[in-house]
């Protein structure tokens, strides 16, 4: 686990000789998630490596094709198609952008993941 002092509390600290201390969220990579299935299913990297990309590719090309991929305990994915919409930039009302249709991928959270995480 790192911590950090957050920028906007370098003024506390100077002044009220405070640390406030925040949690700096880590992410796991593809070939962090690949040596932690080899090692939990005893297998080699290789092995894991296939095993990992092979499912991303199944749940890649069920997206792509429009289905809903159900992983139980973690939720669903699912693509929708989010309509056209025009939008404004800040400040410069007169410059009216259009942004097109196109599809997006969801996650509705399944309920026993949203209890851990909760």
């Amino acid at each position: 686990m790192t911590w950090y002092i957050h920028p906007v509390h370098w003024f506390l600290l100077a002044r009220y000789q405070v640390i406030v201390l925040i949690r700096k969220e880590k992410s796991m990579t593809k070939s962090q998630l690949i040596a932690v299935v080899a090692k939990k299913a005893h297998l080699t990297k290789k092995a894991s490596a296939d095993a990992v990309n092979a499912l991303f590719d199944e749940i890649t090309r069920a997206l792509v094709k429009g289905d809903k991929v159900v992983i139980s305990g973690i939720g669903t994915l699912y693509v929708s198609v989010v309509k056209d919409k025009q939008v404004v930039p800040f400040g410069n009302e007169k410059k009216r952008q259009t942004i097109k249709s196109h599809r997006v991928v969801n996650l509705k959270v399944g309920k026993p993941l949203k209890k851990q995480v909760w």
